[in-house]
Formats: C-alpha cells, structure tokens, sequence
C-alpha cells in the first residue's frame, strides 16, 4: 500500500508494537508517521538531562569532606583497639572431643561464626581454648589471630583450628572433655588501611564521586524516561493526516460507481443487511483511491465512507456530517468485508473521523484508529490518546449459615543457646475444637514411651486430631484452625513434621509468610485448614483478648528461661528478666510477678499458660466470627487476611453503583501508575542545633486514609495521552519534569521522588517522576512548577464520597461512638486496611510443596530462589517468574551460564487496581503537606500521620471528627536525629519517648541521640528472628549494629 508517508509492506510489519493494541489487527495501519513528533519530542528531553556543575559538585564536596573526616576518626579509635576490641564479639564452638570430627567443625563453624558476619566485611579473629586446671578455670590461645571473611573456605579453616587445637593440648596436657573452644572476633583492618584511615581525603576522588552520584541520579532520570518511550510508540502508528489532513478530504477524492449497476445492486443488498442487523440508519459513499496499494501485487483500493445516520446511496457531493467512517477495501473484497464496517472483525484500516465546533469554519477533528484517537487542527496532530478496556474488579459475595467450625492451635520452643537465643525448637503444643475437644502436648525426655522431639510432638497432636474427626467424619471433617503468627513461625515447624507423618500439604503463601495451609489425610479423605489469627487481627494476643472483651487474660511465662535442660525444672521462681525485657517491666506486671508461686514447676506452668493461650485464641475467633456473620453475612474463614476480609464488607454492602466500577489493569499501564504509588512521606526538618528542641507538641491525624477515600476516585476505564496540559486531566497520574522551589519560597518540600534503590525523597533539584494529579495541583499551588510528559486520565471518575463516601462513614461512627468493644476493633481495622487491598497484586515469587520427582517440572521453566527436601518425597520450592527460554537457549549455545539465572525471566502484567490504593495514598500525603509549612510555625518533622511542632495548632483544627488532629504529647528536650530516629521527654509524664527504625529504641538514651546529632556513631545490639525456608528452621540472634552519626553543619 503505498502512500505519502511510506510504504506498507505486510509481510515485514514492525512487531515491536505488536502488543500495543491486543484483540485489533494493527497491522495494515503500522507506518512512520513525520507529524508525530511525541517520541523524538521526548528522546531530546532525555539527551537533556544535564549533569552537576562544577561549582556545585565542589561545595556538596566541601560537606562530604567534613563529614567524612569526622567519621573516619571516629572509626579509626575504634578499629585500632587491642586485645579488648574482641570481648565483643564471640560465639561457643563446641568441646575439644566432638571438634576433632572436622564434619561437626567446620557445621559449628558456619552455624555459629560465619553466619554472623556479613558479607563485604574483613574480620580478624581469636581461637580460646578453655579448660579447669587444678580447680581453676584457664583459658589459652593456640593460635595467632587469623583474617577471614564470610566466604571464607570452611574446610581450610577447620583444618587450621584442628591442628592447632590439638598441638595445644598436647603442649599443656588437656582433657578433650573439659575444654571447650570459642571464637572471639572483630573487624579488622591492615596498618597501611589504617593509615589511610585517617590520612587527608582525596579532594579530587570526593568530587569525582560526587559527579558520579549525580550522573547516577541522571541515569535515574532517564531510566524513567526510557519507560516512557515504550509509551511513545504511536508514532509506528500512520493516523494518515498527510493524506488525509482535513475532515472532508475523502470527498475530494473520484467517485466510484462499483463498476456497473451489478456493483450498485450488491451495496444496496449490502446496506439493507446492514439495516436489519443493527437496525439504524448510514449513509454510504465510495470513493476510489488516487494511488495504487502493495500486497506483494499493486492492486485497486477504494473506500467505504459511512456519514451520520441517513442511509441512502449518494455522490459525493451530498456526502456531509460531523461524524465519518472511511473503511478502506479492496474491489474484490468490499462485499464480503462491508457487513463488518463497525465492528473489530472489519479485515482492513478504518478510522473514524468527529468534527468539532461544526458552527465554525474550522479544521478541528479527532481521527479514530482502534483504541487510539488524535486530535487534530489544521492538518497538525495535537495530542493523541489510547482508549482502554479493562474488566470489572469482582467482589466477593455474602455467606447465609455461619462457619461455626472452628479451632485454634498453639506451638511453645526454646532456643539452644539459651535466653531464647539460638536455633528454636518445640517443646509444647495445643489445640481446641469449637466442640470441645482440647489436647495439650509436652516432651518427656525421660519415659521411654514419650515424645522426644518437637516433629514427634507435632505429629502426635495432628495423627490424635485426625483420629477425632474420623471417628464423625460428618460433623467434624473440614475444621479451620487459628493459629496466632502462623505464617512466620508455627508453619516452619509444621511442616516438615507433617510431611514427614505422611500428610498432604497444599499451602497458599505471600512472599515469605503462609497464608494459609490444608492437612490432608487422603486414605480417609479427612482435611483441615490451618489460617494465621495474626492477619485478621493484626495485633497481640494479648491485646486481642482485651478487644474482644474476653475474660480470658494471657499470663506471664519465662520463655527466656526454657531450654532442654530445663523442661522439667521444678525450683524456685525465675527472675522477672527472664519473663519480660527491661523495656516492660513496669509495676502491674511486677504484681502479676509475685502471684506467680514462689515454688515453680516450669512444665505445670507452661501447659497452664498453653491452655490460656490455646483457648482464648479460640474464645476470640469466634467473638469475631459471630459478630462479622451477624452484622456483614460474611464468614472470616473464608478470608486469610484483613485487607480481603474488609474489601468483601464494603463490595458487598457499599458498592452498589455499577455506573461507578472499579477496574483490574495491568500491563503497562498497571506499571505505570504504580510508579506514583508512594506512601506517607517520613521527614526531618531541622538542621544543625535547631536538632535539638526545648519545647514541642506531637500531633496525630484522626483515621488520616479513611479521611481520603472520601475524595474523588478513579473508577471507569483510564485513557493514556501524551497532552501536556494538566486541565485535560481530569484526575490521573502523570509523568513530569518538576522543579521544587527554593528555599525562601517553600521551606519543607513535599513532592516524593524515588531514587534508584527504592528510597524516597524530596529534592531540592529538578527531578522526572511519577504523579498523581492531585499532588501536581497542590504543588503548583506552593511554588512547584512542572512540565508534563503524558499521563494516564480518567475521565469516568467518581466524585467526592461517590465511592466509598458511606463505607466510611458508617464505620468511623461505629468506631466513635459504640460501646461495644468487639464492633469498635472491627470498625477500626476495616476502615484502615481496605484501601491497601486495591493495590495489592499477585506477587512475582510463589512457595509450593510438591513431590521430588516433580521438581523439575517447575527447575526446568521457572526461575526459583530455594529448593528444600521436607520428607523422603516432597520439597518446598519459591519459584517464580518464568524463565525466558529464547534468551536461556541463546546464552546456553554462546555461553556458560546459570540455568536458574533471573536475567533469564519473563515479564508478565499482572492486574490489580493500583489507581484506587495510589490516588488514596496521594490525597492522604495531600492532607498533611499544608501543615508542614505553617507561617510562623514550620514543621519540625513528619510521619505518614503525625507532625511534630514547636507552637500549638488552631483549636478549630483539633477534634475527634475525619482529618482533624489529637494532640500526643506535649514534650521537652527533644532530640531529632533522622527520620523515624528522634526522642524526647513528654512533659506531663516525664517518660523518655523514643523512636529508632530498625533497632530496640528502648536500648538508646537520650544523650546516645546527642551523639548521633554531633557526628558520633552509636553502637547497639538488636535481635534478629531469622527464618531458614531452605532447612525449614527458626533462629533468634543477636546482632551488633551501628547508627551512624550525621553531619551537625
């Protein structure tokens, strides 16, 4: 087909655009139209990112130098320590006798030394022998202190230590049995690092670094703009405005007359087929074509013009209207083709032409080509659109009979190295039956018909359990147990030892944490289904209790104290520290304490507390189960997490306006809007001495998300653009350059931008990104400017409380107002997880238990991160995305590989409706910004929710109502580190308040955060619960950490 912009050739159609238009034959339309401008428009944008200046690139230097310098010091006194600088850091490794097995070594060495380290780091470290001598308890070092890292060869360094540890013993005359080894370590560094330590920085390497920082986040920039250009593909697309660039340039083309009255007779047959088929009226002209079209053989074209709604056979010259279809056609083909003319099965190009401001004599129209439409003026293609139709989001439906078969489940361990330390194991267990069924499970180590290990005890409770359900298969088959935190530490134990007892397992998963999993006997086709409580209600047992208003209290047990040792330990009472941390112990659980019996039998005490724990889980899932099927006709067992519970109240008794729908994206655009997907931005706002703050007043927002879905919403189908105007916009998302401000204009900038690690931001630079409208606007407002790039629309949006307007307030007055304490927990908890559900989607990693000789079906397509044995046939896999197998056979012919490698993966679109969670985040950063530029009261700092400031707000804006503000605590000497890093002293109760991301803030002081605001480092410890999916195992450590001090200037 030959026109003015090119040539078409079918055979060699473009199939990089083949994905733009699913379900419309794009092919007969692909062309390089010279008019659109929109892709090399925006490739000139992205050559223009320019780097740093010099000038500026020296005095970010001038700071990084001072910064650096400080903290070098610093670190330098530390890491030259002698001898004491290991006290730190140690581990036990085993007794002389068993550690000259290199096999149990070199186990010891990974599990209780390497796996503290962390990769990157050098560590020197001591070997200790010590044993009693003559009474008295000698320790000595048999070797020098060695170098080595966390990849460090296992097997060389066992050999070393075995070698050595016997010449010693030797040496000295030591008894295998009563020496034990341990390992001290600490960071190491050579004396010429040393020396480099705390030599005068390199000025010129700071600013290279400093030019290489910025051209990274140039690179971010135009990362985000090469996913733009996937946008901007439409210029592969021929709108035919150089052929046809006014509305009425198809009349002046030469009238066509079918060749004869045969071809006459057959259009009107034609068009009365047409008209009792869809029972409306067009009139049709026929024009034929000035040039000749290429499929493989030049053939004849003509055009099919549908105009309006009158149906008779004219010339051209009575060819008028606002609205035309020109369908293009061979001579042969017209006939069989024409009864197609308005649907997506017409064989060849069609496009549709709207004249605007037919009162004018005026050149505007729009063009329409499958899902895209331009807006053309004068023969110029002002913006385009693409039109999309994606599925309504499906809501669940109601429930007639309650669910009343229901259990709860409970699992106690120790861990190895003692105070709850080390590799965790079972001890105890429990479980309940809504039928009064109730089974409580100890080890005992000494009868020789006991249960000896934690699998033992696991499989016991369960093959007893089945056992009762079989003996009323009817009434008892299908029970839905609770367990509290199932999904990260009950399920590890359960299901290796289920496994292993012969269970079918099936189980639905979130990244790492269990969902949900089914127990199958499938001899007597008996199943139960086990759910974690803890993603129904996300909060303590013990707070769950209260709640619900349950008269069941949880007690106080020294898990601390419990190790093998001990499980049958009868004695005296255990200290209060092993029963609670420091940071809990206050005077109601002191009185707690000293009810406990001075003379204490730890396995009485412990099948005591499992009971409470069992039976109140129990009493407390079905409170909530009553109380959500009575008023919402909704069973929680058929829900495994809160946001889905509640999104099933609101979809079936609020979302009632099916004009108003909700879409399921996905592919592109799905990614698109969800890189304006930000949530609450965390900020300090104070620099330098003003850190530290004499007076102060912390102020929390009232149900700050409910108070957003208030707003206009983005339901309907969204419409892509590239028009730059925001007015266009009716509510979306866009993509834009953004200039923040300076500083005397707007002090506390807003505007999030995500930098290349995932983290967020609110720079002072210009910077591209992701945005909703609603926070474009509101920066305009305050001093931004911007420049859009393309966006996303959606002109069917809902207005303000259309959407869920009642939803939210039926259940803030509930929470408000009610007196009972069981509608009040529901009220709130639904009303602050349902807006997140929107946005959830099916993530790209899945977990699966299947038989072993099954594995491969899923090692041979899918790339997978873990692979573990849990009985003599079946695995646990995480596996996920599909492999790519184009690009793996490719790489496998030229090169070595990694079969399993990710590079390797296919992406798929996965739908969710990320517009409704993204615009609700956007309203609520929207709702707080204001307040962080107060005249005359600027914000100290931000959370999400809660600002911090130095002068009292208005008293109209304080209340209990949607979006006002309750004062916290008023305070004094406050300290204010970083974001989520700040302290200070409430100044009606005199209690330090503390907060530290990522570490216990009970274990800082205040002047640990003076510290950290004067460049200092502060040194801490923090427990890790580490999970091990790979050897299905639980391990609590200690781990030393580090807060880094921050520039005071």
């Amino acid at each position: 087909m030959e026109t003015s912009s090119g040539t078409l050739d079918v055979g060699k159609w473009d199939q990089s655009t083949s994905n733009l238009d699913e379900g419309y034959n794009i092919k007969y339309i692909i062309g390089s139209n010279t008019k659109d401008n929109s892709n090399r428009i925006l490739t000139n944008i992205k050559a223009d990112v320019k780097s740093l200046s010099e000038d500026k690139a020296n005095k970010i230097a001038n700071v990084k130098i001072r910064q650096i310098e400080r903290v070098k010091r610093n670190e330098g006194k530390i890491i030259k320590g002698g001898y004491l600088s290991y006290i730190n850091h140690s581990c036990y490794i085993g007794h002389f006798d068993e550690l000259i097995d290199k096999k149990i070594l070199i186990n010891r060495l990974k599990d209780n030394l390497i796996s503290q380290l962390e990769e990157g780091k050098i560590y020197s470290i001591l070997l200790n022998m010590s044993y009693l001598k003559n009474g008295v308890n000698v320790g000595i070092s048999p070797m020098k202190s060695m170098i080595i890292t966390a990849t460090v060869n296992l097997n060389l360094l066992g050999h070393n230590i075995i070698n050595a540890i016997i010449l010693k013993s030797q040496e000295y005359e030591v008894q295998g049995d009563s020496c034990n080894i341990n390992i001290y370590w600490r960071e190491w560094l050579r004396d010429d690092e040393y020396s480099k330590l705390v030599s005068p920085v390199n000025r010129d390497k700071i600013i290279e670094e400093v030019l290489i920082e910025e051209g990274n986040l140039t690179k971010n920039n135009n990362n985000k703009l090469d996913k733009i250009l996937k946008f901007m593909a439409i210029e592969k697309l021929d709108n035919y405005i150089n052929q046809f660039p006014s509305f009425d340039s198809i009349t002046k083309l030469t009238p066509y007359d079918l060749n004869s009255d045969e071809g006459s007779k057959k259009l009107l047959k034609a068009i009365n087929d047409i008209e009792k088929e869809s029972q409306y009226k067009v009139k049709i002209s026929v024009f034929k074509s000035d040039e000749g079209y290429s499929f493989g053989d030049s053939v004849p074209f003509i055009y099919l013009v549908f105009t309006e709604v009158d149906i008779y056979l004219s010339d051209c010259d009575n060819v008028k209207g606002v609205r035309r279809t020109v369908c293009f056609s061979t001579i042969d083909d017209w006939v069989d083709s024409i009864s197609h003319w308005n649907t997506d099965k017409y064989p060849y190009l069609k496009f549709t032409d709207v004249q605007l401001d037919t009162d004018k004599d005026t050149q505007k129209f729009t063009r329409t080509l499958g899902a895209y439409k331009f807006h053309v003026d004068n023969g110029k293609v002002q913006y385009w659109e693409k039109y999309y139709s994606f599925p309504d989001m499906l809501m669940p439906s109601s429930d007639k009979k309650r669910d009343t078969k229901i259990g709860s489940l409970d699992l106690e361990t120790y861990g190895k190295d003692g105070n709850g330390f080390g590799e965790h194991s079972v001890y105890a267990g429990g479980i309940a039956l809504n039928d009064g069924y109730k089974q409580l499970y100890y080890l005992d180590l000494d009868n020789e018909w006991g249960i000896k290990s934690g699998a033992g005890l696991i499989q016991q409770m369960f093959i007893e359990l089945f056992d009762y359900i079989a003996e009323k298969k009817k009434e008892r088959n299908g029970y839905k147990l609770y367990a509290h935190n199932l999904g990260r530490f009950d399920s590890i134990f359960l299901i290796s030892s289920l496994a292993n007892a012969g269970f079918q397992l099936r189980a639905n998963w979130r990244e790492n944490d269990l969902l949900q999993l089914y127990v199958i006997d499938t001899d007597r086709k008996l199943n139960i289904k086990l759910l974690d409580s803890i993603n129904l209600v996300p909060t303590s047992l013990d707070k769950l209790l209260k709640g619900v208003g349950s008269l069941i209290r949880k007690g106080m047990f020294p898990h601390k104290y419990v190790n093998r040792d001990t499980i049958n330990y009868i004695g005296p009472k255990p200290g209060i520290n092993y029963y609670l941390d420091e940071s809990q112990i206050n005077e109601q659980k002191i009185d707690e304490y000293n009810k406990i019996p001075e003379l204490f039998n730890l396995k009485e005490q412990c099948l005591n507390y499992l009971e409470t724990d069992v039976l109140g889980l129990l009493e407390a899932m079905n409170i909530l189960s009553k109380h959500y099927h009575k008023e919402h006709k909704v069973n929680i067992t058929n829900f495994s997490t809160l946001p889905a519970l509640s999104l099933a109240i609101f979809g079936y008794w609020f979302y009632q306006d099916k004009k108003k729908t909700i879409k399921m994206i996905k592919g592109p655009l799905e990614s698109f809007i969800r890189q304006a997907y930000f949530g609450g931005n965390s900020d300090i706002f104070v620099e330098g001495s003003n850190r530290f703050v004499k007076k102060g007043l912390h102020y929390d927002m009232n149900s700050q998300y409910p108070f957003a879905m208030k707003n206009q919403m983005p339901t309907g189908n969204p419409v892509f653009s590239n028009n730059t105007d925001l007015n266009y916009y009716s509510l979306g998302f866009v993509f834009a350059k953004i200039t923040p401000p300076n500083k005397d204009t707007l002090a506390n900038l807003f505007i999030p931008f995500r930098n290349t690690d995932g983290s967020v931001s609110c720079p002072r630079e210009t910077f591209y990104e992701f945005i909703s409208t609603v926070e474009l606007r509101q920066g305009l407002e305050y001093g931004y400017k911007a420049e859009i790039l393309c966006g996303v629309n959606f002109p069917e949006a809902c207005e303000a409380n259309e959407l869920f307007g009642k939803f939210v307030d039926q259940l803030y007055e509930i929470k408000a107002t009610s007196t009972d304490s069981v509608e009040r927990m529901i009220a709130k908890l639904s009303l602050n997880s349902t807006y997140g559900k929107f946005g959830q989607k099916e993530k790209e990693y899945r977990i699966k238990i299947m038989k072993t000789d099954q594995v491969s079906e899923i090692t041979d397509k899918y790339h997978y991160s873990y692979l573990s044995d849990i009985s003599d046939g079946l695995s646990i896999i995480k596996y996920g995305p599909r492999l790519n197998e184009k690009y793996r056979q490719l790489y496998k012919e030229h090169s070595e590989f990694d079969d399993n490698k990710s590079t390797y993966t296919k992406e798929r679109g996965i739908p969710s409706a990320v517009q409704i969670s993204a615009m609700i985040s956007s309203y609520a950063r929207t709702s707080i910004n204001p307040f962080k530029n107060i005249p005359g009261n600027i914000a100290i700092a931000s959370n999400t929710d809660s600002l911090i400031l130095e002068h009292p707000l208005p008293n109209d804006l304080i209340g209990r109502e949607l979006g006002q503000w309750k004062l916290e605590h008023t305070f004094n000497n406050g300290i204010f580190v970083r974001p989520k890093l700040y302290c200070y002293e409430d100044s009606n109760t005199n209690e330090l308040i503390r907060k530290a991301a990522g570490v216990n803030a009970a274990k800082l002081t205040s002047e640990d955060y003076a510290k950290l605001c004067k460049g200092e480092n502060v040194h801490t410890q923090k427990e890790i619960f580490k999970v091990d999916w790979n050897k299905l195992k639980i391990e609590v450590v200690k781990v030393d950490t580090t807060l880094k001090g921050i520039n005071p200037e």
